[in-house]
This record gives C-alpha cells, sequence and structure tokens, in this order.
C-alpha cells in the first residue's frame, strides 16, 4: 500500500514499517529517530509504538527545509567527506 497524504490521514497512526516504506528506510532507522527524539511517538499498551501522521509530515517538512537551507546539491555530489584518490 503507498502512503499517499490522503492515506496518511485517512488510515489514523502510523507503524515503524510503515513509515520506512514511505520513505524507503529501514524500520531501524524509523526506530533510531524515534529514540533520540527526531520523530514524535506514542506507545499502545506500553509497547505498541504508533507514529501520528503529524509527527511524518512534520519531520519530512524539517528534513525538506533544513536540505535548503544547508544548500544540499541536487546532482547528487556532496560538500564533503572522504572522496577515493
Amino acid at each position: 500500500m503507498s502512503l499517499t497524504a490522503e492515506t496518511l490521514y485517512n488510515d489514523g497512526p502510523l507503524v515503524p514499517k510503515q513509515v520506512a516504506e514511505r520513505w524507503g528506510c529501514s524500520e531501524r532507522h524509523v526506530r533510531n529517530l524515534i529514540r533520540s527524539g527526531h520523530l514524535g511517538h506514542f506507545r499502545l499498551g506500553g509497547r505498541l509504538l504508533r507514529i501520528p501522521a503529524s509527527a511524518v509530515e512534520e519531520y519530512e517538512r524539517c528534513q525538506i527545509q533544513n536540505s535548503s537551507l544547508d544548500g544540499s546539491r541536487t546532482d547528487g555530489s556532496s560538500h564533503g567527506g572522504k572522496t577515493a584518490r
């Protein structure tokens, strides 16, 4: 199932697997974002993680803003780091 803006709000809170599929990353990455406080969440019954659609959209909005502020390049090259010699 593809998570569009419509299904994001109509289906209620998301599980880490759904967010990972939306972002094309691993569930572990989503859980790390939760653990570090970068992605809002709540727990059902003390164990089950749920991520509100609003938290997903807020995180995405922040990522877009940060990438435009830091001058991220659209050609896939980076500004620094190690290069092959």
